[in-house]
């Protein structure tokens, strides 16, 4: 029976289709002919199949991982996330009445556009969207992390980012100049703060940020809009393919007549 494998002749595109069917974990139709040859190819073969799995690894690490790349109001600025306020009081007040460029820019290009409807809307909701993905919300801590623990999942915890928008100062205990009261109520304060009092209460009243407990299992789904590159790449190649084969018709045909 005559062998059905083409042996791999000395030429630059030969060696150029074999190695392109070890980097795509295809195969080649021709082999090599000499031992040297056949060794060089399943060490190519091996090495590429190495690469390959360490490849999809990473790309597997890199989707259980969370973003880092916002920090700043400036990098949630520049990002492609929408975002939404509480809608109280002090939250239009905060947003609508901003000066500072950046927070300002925040405000017109994100949360208020032009022609849009501002989005202002309830806790609930706006944690529903920040669940949703590329969506940031400002809210009250307490109140939004209260929310978060009841509808989010364990791992969907791990992903949660927090940026400081409004600069608080510590409330003050107003006295009368002069007044005697002045050392007591700055020793009782004091003494509070001390002892833990404070922070018992501080804790038992606001909701704190809930704590990761299963980051090594978090695991996100990706959608069309992810793979977005890849099924891009596909089509222009089966396109090229498509082409270069009516090419080759054509070619032939001609030859022929």
């Amino acid at each position: 029976a005559s062998n059905s494998v083409t042996p791999l002749r000395p030429s630059l595109v030969d060696v150029l289709v074999m190695e392109l069917g070890a980097v795509t974990q295809q195969g080649a139709e021709s082999e090599p002919k000499s031992n040297a040859g056949r060794i060089a190819t399943i060490f190519a073969f091996v090495a590429f199949m190495f690469l390959f799995t360490s490849y999809a690894a990473n790309i597997v690490a890199i989707l259980q991982s969370t973003t880092d790349n916002i920090k700043t109001l400036e990098d949630l600025l520049d990002s492609r996330m929408s975002c939404g306020v509480e809608d109280i009081p002090y939250g239009h007040q905060f947003f609508e009445k901003a000066q500072e460029p950046v927070r300002k820019a925040i405000y017109e290009q994100k949360v208020a556009p032009k022609g849009q409807q501002p989005n202002f809307m309830t806790v609930q909701e706006g944690i529903n969207r920040v669940r949703k993905g590329f969506f940031a919300f400002h809210v009250e801590i307490s109140s939004g992390y209260n929310v978060v623990s009841d509808i989010f999942r364990e791992d969907e915890k791990c992903s949660l980012k927090e940026l400081t928008y409004t600069k608080h100062t510590e409330p003050w205990v107003s006295v009368k100049k002069g007044s005697p009261y002045k050392e007591l109520v700055r020793v009782g304060l004091m003494r509070t703060i001390e002892t833990g009092v404070q922070t018992r209460h501080s804790n038992r009243i606001f909701a704190r940020k809930p704590i990761c407990r299963t980051k090594a299992s978090n695991f996100v789904s990706v959608g069309i809009l992810d793979c977005y590159a890849a099924f891009l790449i596909f089509i222009v190649g089966c396109s090229f393919a498509l082409i270069v084969y009516l090419l080759e018709i054509l070619v032939y045909n001609k030859i022929n007549q």
